[in-house]
């Protein structure tokens, strides 16, 4: 009877609990409010000692400002965005399911990947060669047919 009730509950009978227990201390956990930001207005809590002397105003403290730390995203650099251009030109001509991947580098624009046939191979260099900027085009681009 005891190796029945052991199979039925495995090994750690109270597992369920535990796995209960864990999961509720991690949602209070994440429940929890952050402690409140000490106050920059400047007043003083009556319990810290006064370092003003008697009859002596008390210079106003500026306001603590946070200022938020936005960063802008990554701008692409000239060789990313032209050969960014040179894909659009790709989608543009109604080719945007080509395997092709575009390099450049100073306007040297590299062509590498595969297409069905010659006629194909070619209508994408002369596309690529077409776009501002474009230097030179290497077609490196390889003819498989059904690819």
């Amino acid at each position: 009877m005891r190796a029945d009730r052991q199979s039925r509950s495995g090994p750690y009978p109270g597992r369920h609990a535990v796995f209960a227990l864990a999961l509720l201390s991690s949602l209070v956990a994440c429940s929890k409010e952050p402690p409140p930001a000490a106050a920059s207005s400047g007043n003083q809590s009556a319990s810290a000692p006064s370092t003003q002397a008697a009859g002596a105003s008390p210079e106003p403290t500026p306001p603590i400002v946070m200022q938020e730390n936005r960063t802008q995203p990554p701008q692409p650099t000239p060789d990313e965005a032209l050969a960014a251009k040179v894909k659009s030109k790709f989608a543009e001509a109604g080719l945007p399911a080509l395997a092709v991947d575009v390099a450049s580098s100073n306007g040297a624009v590299t062509l590498y990947g595969t297409v069905d046939s010659s006629q194909l191979r070619d209508r994408v260099g002369r596309l690529a060669s077409s776009v501002e900027g474009v230097r030179s085009v290497a077609n490196q681009l390889l003819i498989v047919r059904g690819s």
